[in-house]
């Protein structure tokens, strides 16, 4: 009797074991893989930088000069020259006198920022008397009287006023101290940004004081990002 269970338990055992094989062999082959291929690709800025647009209001650049820049980021176009004219100088007190043909092609100035970077900027602008006589003209200012910010799309205006976090100065002086006219936000941008100027005038503080004469100056307009 002891002999025959001992003969069934390890024929038992032996059957275990067989049933168990194929288990075991399955558990060492891999049941899953994963392998990685590199992705590339160079993307570059259209030619020019972009699109430049023709000036609002003065294709013909009669007012204004068209760069035309082949960055990017840089002042699209200024006014070509403030031309306060000839007039007669007041026995004293402040004198304010407007500028030349503004009406029908508005002075402007506009900012390309065709870059796509998350970027702050600021234009500024700042007023130097030049010649003999420049000291005749201490304190002797240009007033921007109203100028609006808003986006130059193919040559024209159009949106919302300070569109993308550009915010103009709606009313500025330009003296001999630079003044931030138009400041930008850190923000991706692909557009131009137009500021049209009105309302432009010559300020002498005291006329009494101011000889007759030519006076010749220089208003600069500086195009800078801001420190991130």
């Amino acid at each position: 009797m002891k002999k025959g269970t001992s003969l069934l338990a390890l024929t038992t055992i032996i059957s275990g074991l067989a049933t168990a094989s194929p288990a075991f062999a399955a558990s060492s082959v891999p049941t899953s893989d994963s392998k990685q291929t590199p992705v590339k690709a160079v993307l570059e800025l259209p030619n020019n930088g972009g699109e430049n647009p023709s000036v609002p209001e003065d294709p013909d650049n009669n007012n204004n000069n068209n760069n035309n820049p082949d960055a990017a980021f840089a002042i699209a176009y200024q006014p070509k020259i403030f031309d306060f004219g000839t007039s007669k100088l007041k026995e004293s007190g402040q004198q304010v006198i407007k500028v030349k043909n503004a009406g029908k092609n508005p002075y402007r100035v506009g900012v390309k920022d065709k870059r796509r970077q998350n970027e702050g900027w600021t234009l500024s602008a700042q007023l130097a008397w030049t010649g003999e006589n420049a000291k005749q003209m201490a304190g002797t200012k240009i007033h921007v009287g109203t100028a609006e910010v808003k986006k130059n799309v193919q040559g024209a205006t159009t949106g919302d006023k300070n569109p993308d976090g550009v915010t103009g100065v709606n009313s500025f002086d330009i003296t001999n101290e630079a003044t931030n006219i138009i400041t930008a936000s850190a923000q991706q941008r692909n557009d131009v940004y137009d500021d049209k100027l009105g309302d432009i005038t010559l300020v002498i503080p005291e006329a009494k004081t101011v000889s007759a004469g030519t006076y010749n100056g220089t208003v600069t307009w500086n195009l800078a990002s801001t420190p991130k």
